[in-house]
């Protein structure tokens, strides 16, 4: 907040200090914005350009949209002025060009109200819409004597060097010498749930939390170089704490993700490459505290959200038998949507159960699709630790349960159908 502030100030002083004539305030406007579209021109989108600048994802899709904001609203100011002063025409070409930009402007504003939808539309569109506008800048500037043409040049070689930057990493993290590429296996599951394992050439310690993009050729010529972001629901180690392969689990929704259930031979290996991996997330935007400085864990999970929280799960068991965190008890409520929400990440649970030597997991999952009537609990896993009831869960009951029985401090952790929050 104190940058946004400072930064926000700092721009309204521009715009304003040795400005003398209504004309020279145009001119500094344009300035003002094309110096804020530099850091927008990091490459590799918003997980590469966080990883690269040391700070969080949302940090940085908060400054990246702060200084986009800035730019259009600069660019805005540049425009009405010059419409004051004269007579704005499409044929004329250094006009035509300042007419462009601010549609390639106006367009990289409107598309992330659509990225959700169409998520592969919107990257090849914005990248588009992006080049366009260096084009549109470099013509609409490159006759100024003040040498703004130089902005389009920085633009162009942020680009390219970040670029360069996460090529090598992609090639680090998925070639290495004498071994297979990343490889691929689908495993689809009633429901229209599928998991995927990666198996990897290049091992990394994994933690809880962490994401990878994900790209798969074999789906078709236009995801050759396009990837989409997954989040990490499991790995197998070498017994070294390395990770050898990763999991990820996802119900396809449109576009990639179904044509990914659609066009790859179940069960079988195929070629991938990753790019990752990006994260952890920060479970407490307000300290820097991480999930095993509490003592008492609370997990909520609805649906294949499940997949959200098994890392942490294992995370935290690891860290209690080698006497790394503060957890004493972690208590698990799992509320089963749709068929295949159990069977996709079944085995996983019955695994952690199994690690877990000091008997602090309590899992409860709750299936509204049990025939049988009644509150019967039926009890499975290793020594009967998970009980599953039939119907819906009582959230409200089940954390007033928690708050009275907790031990130290308590976080809760809550896993829904397309991501995680926390609260204390």
């Amino acid at each position: 907040m104190v940058f946004i502030l400072l930064y926000l100030s700092g721009t309204v002083t521009c715009n304003v200090v040795q400005i003398h004539t209504v004309a020279d305030a145009g001119t500094r406007a344009a300035k003002l914005s094309l110096i804020n579209l530099i850091p927008i021109f990091l490459g590799g989108g918003y997980e590469f350009g966080a990883r690269l600048l040391g700070t969080s994802l949302y940090t940085y899709g908060f400054v990246h949209r702060s200084f986009a904001v800035v730019a259009v609203l600069e660019a805005i100011v540049h425009i009405i002025i010059v419409a004051q002063i004269r007579v704005i025409s499409w044929s004329n070409e250094l006009q035509f060009y300042g007419l462009l930009a601010a549609s390639m402007f106006l367009a990289l504003v409107l598309l992330p109200l659509v990225k959700k939808r169409v998520y592969e539309v919107f990257l090849i569109t914005h990248l588009g819409c992006a080049m366009a506008l260096i084009y549109a800048i470099w013509q609409h500037t490159r006759s100024a004597h003040e040498r703004l043409w130089a902005f389009p040049v920085t633009y162009i070689s942020i680009f390219a060097i970040t670029g360069a930057l996460q090529l090598v990493r992609i090639f680090y993290r998925n070639m290495v010498i004498g071994r297979n590429p990343v490889r691929l296996i689908l495993r689809p599951y009633v429901g229209d749930v599928a998991r995927i394992t990666l198996l990897l050439p290049r091992p990394w310690t994994v933690r809880a939390g962490e994401r990878i993009n994900l790209g798969v050729p074999h789906v078709g010529i236009f995801y050759l170089a396009q990837s989409h972001p997954f989040a990490i629901s499991w790995w197998e180690d070498d017994g070294r704490g390395r990770a050898v392969s990763i999991s990820v689990l996802f119900r396809p929704r449109s576009g990639f993700t179904r044509k990914l259930l659609d066009r790859v031979e179940p069960n079988r290996e195929c070629g991938a490459w990753i790019d990752g991996p990006f994260g952890p997330t920060r479970v407490n935007w307000s300290s820097a505290s991480t999930v095993g400085d509490y003592g008492h864990i609370f997990m909520v999970a609805t649906g294949i959200g499940i997949a959200a929280q098994l890392p942490y799960i294992k995370e935290l068991l690891d860290g209690h038998n080698k006497a790394q965190v503060c957890t004493q008890r972690i208590s698990l409520v799992w509320q089963l949507d749709r068929v295949g929400d159990w069977e996709s990440a079944r085995d996983w649970l019955q695994v952690l159960v199994r690690q877990d030597n000091g008997y602090m997991l309590h899992v409860s999952v709750y299936d509204q699709l049990r025939s049988d009537s009644g509150n019967e609990i039926q009890r499975i896993g290793e020594n009967g630790l998970i009980e599953v009831h039939s119907g819906r869960v009582n959230w409200e009951k089940q954390l007033d349960a928690e708050i009275e029985s907790r031990i130290g401090k308590l976080l809760s952790l809550l896993g829904f159908k397309f991501g995680t929050i926390s609260g204390t």
